[in-house]
């Protein structure tokens, strides 16, 4: 079979294959695109980050923006701690602010486990 499918997504993410992760989140169908965010949550890396952060501010679609919301406050990282919560207060999309502000405490929430 040819082309990217769910299946090579979730091999990817169990080797950690960040660029191809990434490629599949540049994908045109927004299946493959949705699977690839959502693999991207499970891996702590910068290029991951990075590209979930330009999908959460510059998006057009909300179920894009929401989530790489869900997959930023999956992730835990605190650098993208204010864009989730630039993203929580402007976002255009309800469901999109709610996303963004839950993955805002999530990361909070962790950063306060690990400084105990």
């Amino acid at each position: 079979m040819f082309g990217i499918t769910t299946e090579k997504i979730e091999k990817w993410k169990s080797k950690k294959n960040v660029d191809k992760i990434i490629k599949a989140m540049n994908y045109k169908d927004s299946s493959i695109k949705l699977a690839a965010i959502k693999a991207a949550g499970t891996i702590e890396n910068e290029k991951l980050l990075n590209t979930l952060i330009i999908f959460l501010r510059d998006d057009p679609n909300p179920e894009i923006r929401l989530n790489a919301a869900e997959a930023l406050g999956n992730m835990g990282n605190a650098r993208a701690q204010d864009h989730l919560a630039f993203v929580g207060e402007n976002d255009t999309d309800e469901k999109v602010r709610e996303k963004a502000l839950e993955a805002t405490k999530a990361i909070i929430a962790r950063k306060m486990q690990t400084d105990e």
